[in-house]
């Protein structure tokens, strides 16, 4: 019985150690989970904390904050000017990149299409060579600016032209070049010389004056003149020559025709150079004269017509000369009739009538004859006949 109530004891013993263990355990189990539970609970925590302090860490260089929708806005305004900043930059570059590339294309052609030109003075005179990449259209050259004297060389499509053959004028002088191929380019080259004893390239010089119908022209040469020609359109040129005693100038006067006519003058050097001018004198009218009797060969009519206005008509009978002046205010200075008497017989008339411009007509002459008057005769007491 004693055994038994050991034995039970035993029993009673080793539950209370079972439940004591599984006490244990549960508690173990229970301090596991609870270890577990915190131990996860823990890193989610630290976890958390970290992507939270992460995510401030970062954003903190951006100074922005997504929590507050605002600040987004920002960010993407600053973002789409900075692109189009950067595009805008992007299209300048390209553009300066294009327009180098053209200027670096032009400066190798200009190089690549250069005309050279050399002037230099070889036996007393100057002496031209030019060379291009193309072929050479023309070369013009001129002595101090004067474009009216220029002298013109052709190319003839040739990419070497020398000229040796040019004379230098007295003084101080300077020849200008321009060579132009056939692709347009042109190059300009200048230079200087200096000769006491040198040729005369001046040109002589021309002046027309026109006043009162007369055209006075004088023609003048820094050395010496050799002719002077003057040709009217509708006739021959005539030829006058300076004096012995003024070489350098010539002046004479021309009546201009009527009609619409130009004048040609032509005056040439001892030294050979030649200049030419020409003038168009329009609407040049002459008055127009017409002479009439009347019924009985008593009076003369002398009728005086001009587009323009009359200054005045002179005329004569038999040697005694007459006048007639107008003025602006005359309302017959265009068209007036003049009455005169004639004297008994034979009567020669002479009319010549001048324009306000100063052109004279041609002169009018005639001749009419007045008959000699009749009478009755009378008879006296004796029988006398008196005529």
């Amino acid at each position: 019985m004693n055994q038994i109530l050991d034995f039970e004891g035993k029993g009673k013993k080793r539950k209370e150690v079972l439940d004591e263990n599984q006490y244990q355990n549960t508690e173990n189990i229970s301090n596991s989970n609870y270890y577990n539970e915190y131990s996860s609970n823990e890193n989610r925590e630290y976890n958390q904390k970290g992507i939270n302090s992460y995510n401030e860490t970062y954003f903190d260089g951006l100074n922005m904050d997504f929590n507050r929708p605002n600040k987004k806005v920002i960010f993407l305004k600053y973002l789409t000017i900075f692109l189009i900043i950067l595009t805008v930059l992007a299209f300048g570059f390209i553009v300066y990149t294009i327009n180098k590339n053209d200027a670096e294309t032009k400066k190798q052609n200009a190089i690549k299409d250069k005309i050279s030109i050399e002037i230099s003075e070889q036996n007393n005179k100057v002496s031209l060579k030019v060379v291009a990449k193309n072929a050479i259209d023309k070369i013009v050259y001129s002595w101090n600016g004067d474009t009216e004297k220029e002298q013109v060389i052709n190319g003839d499509g040739r990419y070497e032209v020398n000229e040796s053959s040019i004379d230098i004028p007295t003084g101080s002088n300077q020849i200008t070049v321009t060579a132009v191929d056939n692709k347009g380019n042109r190059e300009t080259s200048s230079k200087s010389f200096e000769r006491e004893n040198g040729k005369d390239i001046e040109k002589p010089v021309i002046n027309i004056n026109s006043t009162s119908g007369i055209i006075s022209i004088e023609v003048k040469d820094n050395v010496e003149l050799k002719d002077v020609k003057y040709q009217w359109s509708d006739s021959k040129a005539e030829t006058l020559l300076p004096k012995a005693d003024s070489k350098t100038v010539l002046k004479f006067e021309l009546k201009p025709k009527e009609g619409d006519l130009t004048l040609t003058l032509t005056a040439t050097d001892t030294a050979g150079n030649v200049m030419k001018k020409e003038e168009n004198f329009k609407g040049v009218v002459k008055p127009k004269i017409d002479v009439k009797v009347n019924s009985d060969n008593s009076k003369i009519l002398i009728n005086v017509t001009h587009p323009v206005g009359l200054k005045s008509v002179e005329y004569s009978i038999n040697g005694i000369e007459y006048s007639k002046k107008y003025t602006d205010v005359d309302t017959d200075s265009k068209d007036s009739t003049i009455v005169q008497e004639l004297n008994f017989g034979n009567n020669t008339i002479r009319v010549k009538a001048t324009s306000v411009e100063g052109y004279e007509s041609k002169e009018f002459t005639g001749t009419t004859t007045r008959p000699l008057p009749t009478s009755n005769p009378i008879t006296t007491p004796g029988g006398a006949v008196i005529q």
